[in-house]
């Protein structure tokens, strides 16, 4: 009995964890994953600005244009189908100087499945082909992937 509780207690935290990712438990996280960037420490007042599930051809000029006011850069994580759709959008935010980032080829439940990276690496090849000669570093991986 006592082993189940301790079991239990164990998956408990686990789970708090997980989905609180409180700042405390991201340094041992780091130290296990050193390949893996999850923050830049600064002393410099900055803020990194990024924007998921686009593009949009609507939304998503809107944000560039108010970015242009402002003289700001951002990271935009495209979704692969949608910047197949709309490769004029993709143009402009890399025009604008802005950085790509992949967010999978369709937005929803991607861990689990057997094709996560043959994914990954179609949405890094169309997303090559809309907007430069080179691909996307850097992911976010999609809302409830966890979930699937």
């Amino acid at each position: 009995m006592a082993v189940l509780l301790m079991a239990a207690a164990l998956l408990g935290v686990g789970l708090v964890v997980f989905w609180m990712e409180p700042l405390s438990v991201l340094s041992v996280i780091e130290r296990f994953t050193p390949n893996i960037i999850y923050r830049v420490r600064t002393h410099r007042p900055v803020v990194a600005l990024s924007f998921d599930d686009g593009p949009h051809p609507t939304f998503t000029l809107e944000v560039l244009e108010i970015l242009r006011r402002h003289d700001a850069k951002a990271t935009f994580f495209l979704i692969g189908e949608r910047a197949l759709r709309h490769p004029e959008v993709v143009s402009q935010i890399k025009a604008a100087g802005h950085d790509v980032g992949n967010h999978y080829f369709r937005n929803g439940p991607t861990l689990g499945h057997s094709t996560l990276m043959p994914t990954l690496l179609i949405v890094r090849l169309s997303l090559a082909g809309v907007y430069c000669e080179c691909s996307p570093e850097t992911l976010r991986i999609p809302t409830n992937s966890f979930h699937a």
